[in-house]
């Protein structure tokens, strides 16, 4: 898998809507090789001119991230990661995953 660094400054401005952990197919929380627990942080993403979109970022952290809904929120290490599989219906699936070493609110 190829990780490819975004630009957090050209990104656009994002706001925590929710984190929950990430949940593997067995129903257990994914964890990183080194144990440490896996988190969805979905952010609202606003670009002037354009729409806001929720983003689903991945962070390792052994505590669940602290984020009030509605922050501004700064990405620490955003990569994005683009994907293709073929569902149980036959079709084929494309899209992109975004990965980050932290979340954690603006100040």
């Amino acid at each position: 898998m190829m990780f490819v660094p975004v630009d957090e400054q050209r990104f656009g401005t994002l706001r925590a809507d929710q984190v929950s952990p990430k949940m593997g197919k067995d129903g257990a929380q994914k964890i990183t090789r080194d144990g440490v627990s896996q988190w969805v942080v979905t952010v609202l993403r606003s670009v002037p001119g354009r729409s806001t979109k929720p983003i689903r970022i991945t962070v390792a952290s052994p505590v669940c991230p602290d984020l009030t809904q509605g922050a501004e929120v700064a990405v620490e290490n955003l990569v994005a990661m683009d994907y293709s599989f073929v569902n149980t219906e036959g079709e084929t699936i494309h899209g992109v995953a975004f990965f980050a070493d932290a979340v954690t609110e603006v100040r």
